[in-house]
């Protein structure tokens, strides 16, 4: 279980934006604005596991998840200030059941499962936003209220098989199969490959290639919401696309772990992988409420370098990553952005915004008798931002 209550810091000495009838702006300054985020989170797991014979093993998994967030506006800041006031409140309640059954004949090792999950989504949301008469807004704000009540099933099932081919080759295949039906109507049989080969005592080396198949967060606001806001002081962006769509990767994998020393051990793992409809968060404006919407098409590719030595008492590990992640255009959710950037990146290849292109980490640990003594860091470039995330991280 987890609550959490958020205030958002305010900025000082902001010049009013809006006209509220018979409200003195002198009398509310942007440092007194009271608006806050209050989320909670419950979750609950039941599990049932054994084993038939030496051969068969299963597991039964049920679940239970109840997440919401509410968002209360301060009615005369949020009018005065940014031209809306909106008091929104998401939930959704899940129940998952999950199986799995594994069989052992010889080198190989069959799994076979199923999936079964229902999300139940609310969203309400009631909103004081000012009309707009000929580009000028009224000084009486009017009321929008967008409520939403939706019933999403996620349901597949998988098989694979790991075929332990000698003592030193495997090799893992199998396929899923996933459908998804309430916001977002999709299906797709997702393959997967995967070798791995023990090249020598110290040399182990690994290939391979999975597709992948992702649903968007069904908590949020409804992209259609947006529509309500046209011509009022609450519009967003440019109108929405429809959406949000079930997002498709296809990704390759290679790398090796190498043994340099019984105490230093260096690894390295490389991917590309190229996307359909990838999916990505913004906020609804005006709510710092997710909203999931996707562009429609892109690519992306990283390497990862890993160092570490043991000896007794003593560990350190060193580890550094570069990464690329590229999309272009918007297939759904266009409300957020300005049609200006929108044009654009319908044109352009554009960075991601939540992946740096270079990260390192590193630290060490000691272990003297009941005492554990450790020092971490962490670097990043930093993530990008501005107009169609043009804008490159400050130098530090």
């Amino acid at each position: 279980m987890t609550l959490a209550f958020n205030r958002f810091p305010n900025q000082p000495n902001q010049i009013p934006e809006y006209q509220l009838a018979g409200v003195n702006p002198a009398a509310h300054p942007s440092s007194a604005i009271d608006s806050g985020l209050n989320q909670q989170d419950y979750f609950g797991v039941l599990a049932m596991n054994g084993a038939v014979g030496s051969s068969w093993e299963y597991q039964i998994a049920y679940s239970a998840h109840y997440n919401t967030q509410t968002f209360y506006p301060d009615s005369i800041g949020d009018l005065i200030y940014q031209g809306v006031a909106s008091n929104v409140f998401t939930s959704d309640l899940s129940n998952t059941l999950e199986t799995d059954l594994t069989y052992r004949n010889g080198p190989h090792t069959f799994r076979s499962g199923t999936y079964l999950g229902e999300y139940g989504v609310e969203s309400d949301q009631t909103s004081q936003v000012f009309r707009l008469q000929a580009g000028v807004p009224a000084t009486t704000p009017i009321s929008i209220t967008a409520n939403l009540n939706k019933f999403n099933l996620v349901y597949g099932l998988y098989f694979e098989d790991t075929w332990a081919i000698n003592q030193r080759l495997s090799l893992n295949f199998g396929s899923r199969w996933d459908r998804v039906t309430g916001f977002t109507f999709d299906s797709q049989f997702s393959p997967t490959i995967n070798a791995t080969c023990k090249a020598s005592e110290s040399l182990v080396v690994h290939a391979g290639f999975a597709r992948n198949f992702q649903v968007p967060n069904f908590q949020g606001i409804p992209a259609n919401t947006s529509q309500l806001f046209q011509n009022t002081t609450g519009a967003v962006g440019s109108p929405s696309g429809g959406g949000p769509y079930a997002e498709t990767d296809c990704t390759w994998d290679t790398g090796f772990i190498y043994k340099i020393s019984p105490r230093l051990t260096f690894a390295q793992d490389n991917y590309f992988r190229i996307d359909r409809h990838y999916l990505d968060e913004g906020e609804f404006g005006f709510v710092p409420i997710d909203v999931p919407f996707n562009y429609v098409r892109g690519y992306g590719g990283g390497n990862g370098n890993s160092l570490t030595y043991n000896v007794e008492n003593f560990t350190a590990r060193w580890n550094l990553y570069f990464a690329r992640e590229e999309d272009i255009g918007l297939a759904s959710g266009q409300y957020n952005f300005p049609p200006d950037e929108l044009a654009y990146i319908d044109r352009h290849y554009i960075v991601l915004d939540h992946t740096p292109l270079i990260g390192a980490s590193g630290g060490t640990a000691y272990r003297w008798h009941d005492y554990l003594f450790s020092i971490d860091g962490l670097f990043s470039s930093g993530l990008r931002s501005g107009f169609a995330n043009q804008h490159q991280p400050p130098k530090v």
